[in-house]
This record gives C-alpha cells, structure tokens and sequence, in this order.
C-alpha cells in the first residue's frame, strides 16, 4: 500500500474509533447549578428566578430555591410567557441542541428580552461552554 494511502486509513480508523476527539466529559447538571444560582450570592439567576412565577419580574419562570426544583423548572416543556409579540413559546431546554434552547439563548444572544443575568456581569466562555455541553450531552439530571 501507498505510505500516503496507509496514511488516509490509519487516519479513518482512528476518527471511527473515537481516537484524537474530545475526552472533556460534558457537565453535569450538579456542575452548572452553583453557575446559576449561587449559594454565596444573590447575584445570578436566583435573584429573580427565585422568586415566585410573575410575568414582571422574571418572564414568569420560577426556579425555585433548590437544585431539583430549578432542573424540573427548567425542564418544563416551554416558557410560560411569550418571547416577543406574536412570538411562539419556546422550549427552556432541549435536550441535545443548545442552539433552540431558550436558556442559553437568553444567557447569549436573546431572541427576546434582554440578555441574561439582566443587570449582571454576562457569564464567563467557560461558564457557557459548561452549560452548552450539558445541554448537548441530554440535559440530564445527575
């Protein structure tokens, strides 16, 4: 066989067999909870999503004041309140796709709204990256 040809089979073998990808697991949903809420601050999310559902104050999404209130909260089907005039409801999170996610939407580039945590400092590339890769790997509660 060819070196160059050798070169190309070694190299689809090692792509099918997983070898040179990514060994960074995705995170957890224990990891990106302190994320957005805080139990130092009130600073994140729990400032407003801690409070009870209102469409004033946090676009009706309550998320509780513990870790399995806030994941059934943001696992809800949808958003309880419209996302712009004439807008549908879109899902909170979806699970393998953190793109449609409304969630991360609002934490990047709102399609509604302004982007979240309203008022605060914007979470860090590494926050996000975090809370895409829980998203992308299923969005699972661990």
């Amino acid at each position: 066989m060819h070196p160059v040809g050798a070169a190309a089979v070694l190299a689809g073998v090692l792509a099918v067999a997983g070898c040179g990808a990514s060994s960074t697991p995705a995170a957890t949903f224990t990891e990106i909870y302190p994320l957005i809420f805080p139990i130092e601050t009130k600073a994140q999310c729990n400032f407003c999503h801690g409070l009870p559902s209102n469409d004033k104050s946090n676009g009706k999404l309550s998320m509780g004041i513990d870790q399995p209130t806030a994941y059934a909260a943001l696992m809800a089907t949808s958003s309880s309140s419209m996302c712009g005039s004439g807008s549908a409801v879109r899902d909170l999170v979806v699970p393998g796709d953190a793109d449609n996610s409304l969630l991360f939407q609002k934490l990047t580039t709102p399609p509604c709204g302004g982007r979240m945590p309203l008022g605060g400092s914007p979470l860090t590339a590494a926050e996000l990256d975090q809370i895409r890769s829980w998203i992308e790997a299923g969005a699972k509660d661990d």
